[in-house]
């Protein structure tokens, strides 16, 4: 009998079904195993591991990739957070630094409100010094403006034959008072009139014309404003014009110009000077006597705290310096001092006496000594300590402004 072909294949495809089916079934076992169920399901465990496309294993790689995910998500939030620290950290130094510097910034307006105290209350002291001027018979102790008018009276009374000389003496002793620049301002006008009578002495008549004529304006600040300087002009030949603005030379009334101004040349740069002689106002007091005896010793002391405070502020200012943040205006505060002509001296002596006398803040430390040997006749050689400053021999040629003894500076007489 002839076979059914349809027969065949559908033989065929049913005999491929099986073979599939055995395949998964997985490998054989015994009857007689126990564990015969297990085995199936560990066998289609198997399966589903071994084929990518089934459900569990879907389920699987989506679990890890979600996990990834996560853990990605952590991690991005705990850079987040390290950022955000770092952050805080950045402002609150930033915080901490403005808070120190507003804190220097208050000490130094501190320091600088006590200072301008202290200024005021020394800002009259250089106005207030007394002086004598021995060379021409002032002896009696004169405020500076005072003395100066009885200087410029004594001149213009015993010198009225030489009206060069007597303006040439008021230019070099009655300016001191135009300022804390005086005696540079008097070298400057000595320095013009020199030139203009250098022109003068030109041979040359054409010459001389050139310089005939001075604007008034040119030389205001440097000779007419200073007491003698428009005197020496007008001595020496120089008149005003109609329009007061120009000051023109009288050749008609000089015959020997060039000796004539040989003569003003000489007097101008060599004319004297009377030294002024400080009036040391000394105050001798004992230990049972009130500093109300002078108005200036008990006031005058009583602000200087500062005084006593040396001994601390040296042993401090170290540690300050290392520890305290210091801008920039504190620095420069640092190192001010305060501007005085004169400085108030109070001297302790080992017998319990106190002296207290004036001195100019340029003199050295010498003359201080120096007057305290002829004044005190019972001590011989001797130190000054101030604070736990002890200054010897070698600070000697220094000024008291150097060593930062003004306006006020106790000191203690020492062996």
């Amino acid at each position: 009998m002839a076979s059914n072909p349809i027969s065949n294949i559908k033989d065929f495809f049913k005999k491929k079904k099986l073979d599939t089916k055995f395949k998964m079934a997985g490998s054989g076992h015994r009857l007689t195993d126990n564990n015969t169920s297990s085995t199936g399901s560990t066998s289609m465990a198997n399966t589903s591991t071994a084929n990518p496309k089934s459900h569990t294993y879907r389920e699987n790689m989506s679990k890890q990739k979600a996990g990834e995910a996560a853990i990605e998500r952590i991690q991005r939030q705990n850079q987040s957070n390290t950022r955000n620290t770092t952050l805080e950290n950045i402002l609150q130094q930033e915080k901490q630094k403005i808070r120190e510097e507003y804190k220097a910034k208050e000490q130094t307006e501190n320091i600088m409100k006590e200072e301008e105290k202290l200024v005021n209350k020394y800002k009259d002291i250089d106005s207030k010094q007394r002086f004598t001027c021995p060379t021409i018979e002032l002896n009696e102790s004169l405020e500076l403006d005072q003395l100066i008018e009885r200087m410029c009276d004594y001149i213009q009374m015993n010198f009225t034959e030489d009206l060069t000389l007597m303006s040439a003496l008021m230019i070099v002793n009655c300016n001191h008072n135009i300022g804390d620049n005086a005696q540079q301002r008097v070298s400057e006008c000595i320095k013009v009139l020199d030139k203009v009578v250098t022109n003068l002495m030109t041979s040359s008549v054409e010459e001389r014309e050139k310089f005939s004529k001075i604007r008034k304006s040119k030389i205001q600040n440097k000779v007419l404003d200073l007491k003698g300087g428009l005197e020496f002009l007008s001595s020496i030949g120089f008149q005003s014009d109609s329009s007061d603005d120009w000051l023109v030379f009288q050749f008609d009334e000089i015959t020997d110009i060039c000796e004539q101004m040989i003569y003003y040349k000489d007097v101008l740069n060599n004319v004297e000077q009377f030294p002024l002689i400080i009036d040391r106002q000394v105050v001798h007091l004992n230990t049972e006597q009130s500093f109300r005896e002078t108005d200036l010793s008990q006031d005058f002391f009583k602000l200087s705290a500062d005084e006593v405070k040396r001994e601390m502020q040296s042993l401090t200012d170290k540690r300050e310096t290392e520890e305290t943040l210091r801008t920039k205006a504190m620095k420069e505060h640092k190192q001010r001092k305060i501007d005085s002509k004169y400085t108030r001296l109070r001297f302790n002596c080992p017998n319990g006496v106190k002296i207290e006398a004036t001195f100019g803040s340029n003199e050295i430390l010498c003359d201080v000594k120096n007057w305290l040997l002829a004044y005190l006749e019972s001590i011989d050689k001797f130190n000054l300590k101030c604070g736990t400053d002890v200054f010897t021999d070698e600070h000697l040629n220094k000024t008291l402004k150097d060593l930062n003894l003004v306006p006020t500076a106790m000191l203690f007489i020492i062996s």
